[in-house]
């Protein structure tokens, strides 16, 4: 389902935010084991948290990690946002 049709879902009082937000994330665990792909906070603009996604190749989850690494080691830890 796009976004956009679940949003109009979610406006429309078919679903609600709860439910949409946990359908996403089952949706994730389902497909994130097979994607090598990970997103590295490094900033927040206007309360808003700002990241970067690293995507390796397939297999190759060692080389994703070990950028993650690098870029926490270069980057200074973030204050948590308040909701």
């Amino acid at each position: 389902m796009a976004a956009s049709d679940l949003a109009e879902l979610v406006r429309g009082g078919e679903v609600s935010c709860r439910e949409a937000i946990e359908a996403h994330l089952r949706r994730i665990e389902a497909v994130n084991p097979r994607v090598n792909a990970v997103a590295v906070p490094i900033a927040e603009r206007g309360g808003f948290p700002q990241a970067v996604q690293i995507i390796g190749p397939r297999f190759r989850k060692d080389l994703c990690l070990a950028a993650v690494a690098a870029i926490e080691a270069a980057v200074p830890p973030l204050t948590p946002v308040e909701p």
